[in-house]
């Protein structure tokens, strides 16, 4: 988002964003002068796929109990997630040399990308925990894929209305709603879900949920506030209509399927237990 979108007052607040790009901007650069014809959709694309590997990998890891396997995973899945960085850096890397980038579409697929990771994610902490028995932890697991693609969906409609939305808040529970705090509970519950022989999984996802529902609203609160006055430019506003279609749609279909596992479930341990 460029400066002259932003409110001064808001342009002043730190940025993890900016902090990474410090490092991810130099590595975007190499990449574009060794692989001139690699695209941040392409890295979106791996990155997808290899979160989504990862993740099945652990779960089968924890079903079959090889710590191995589930070290390989953490791995794949740490490494998967770092393109989640460089493929902004790449797309202004290749808008700053080449002069044009489809930064519109990027941001699409991008968070389109993100939504269905973490939705992945939550359906297989969920069959875990139908796997060990635990009715909370699939409950949990439901409540917290469904709330995971709020954030995302209420800070486009805010956007549609040409309204800033900071990508971080003040406080933890602020910051754990955004996507890197769920990148670090997904970490913590699909592959260390037990400490010390506790299980942690369904806590972490009911902090997580209450954090996904608290940024949304406040970026809700943002899209109704007559004082806060339009401040991006219409390309911005633009963009961000078409993500609230796309994550519009995202939300619907992932809830759904979501929704769908945890009853099914549900349904499956109570059966086992009759």
């Amino acid at each position: 988002m460029s400066n002259e979108s932003t409110p001064s007052s808001l342009r002043k607040m730190p940025s993890l964003r900016k902090i990474s790009n410090r490092f991810t901007d130099p590595i975007a650069e190499k990449i574009h002068r060794q692989i001139p014809k690699l695209t941040p959709d392409h890295l979106t694309a791996v990155g997808l796929a290899g979160a989504i590997t990862s993740l099945t990998l652990n779960y089968y890891a924890q079903k079959n109990n090889s710590p191995r396997l589930g070290r390989v995973a953490l791995g794949l899945f740490i490494t998967s997630s770092s393109l989640d960085l460089l493929d902004g850096a790449l797309a202004r890397e290749i808008k700053n040399k080449d002069g044009y980038h489809d930064s519109q579409r990027g941001g699409i697929i991008d968070s389109v990308s993100d939504r269905l990771a973490e939705t992945v994610a939550a359906g297989l902490r969920n069959l875990h925990a139908k796997d060990t028995y635990q009715p909370l932890g699939i409950i949990t697991a439901g409540l917290v894929g469904i709330s995971n693609l709020f954030p995302s969906l209420f800070r486009a409609i805010a956007e549609s209305a040409g309204k800033f939305v900071p990508h971080a808040g003040k406080n933890p529970l602020d910051f754990l709603g955004t996507r890197p705090g769920r990148f670090g509970a997904t970490i913590f519950s699909n592959f260390f879900p037990k400490v010390k022989n506790k299980n942690i999984q369904p806590v972490v996802d009911s902090v997580t949920s209450l954090a996904n529902i608290a940024t949304a609203v406040q970026r809700l609160k943002i899209y109704k506030d007559k004082n806060i006055k339009p401040s991006l430019s219409e390309d911005e506003i633009f963009a961000a209509e078409k993500r609230k279609k796309a994550l519009l749609a995202t939300s619907i279909f992932g809830s759904t399927a979501l929704a769908i596992i945890t009853i099914a479930n549900l349904l499956a341990i109570n059966q086992n237990e009759n």
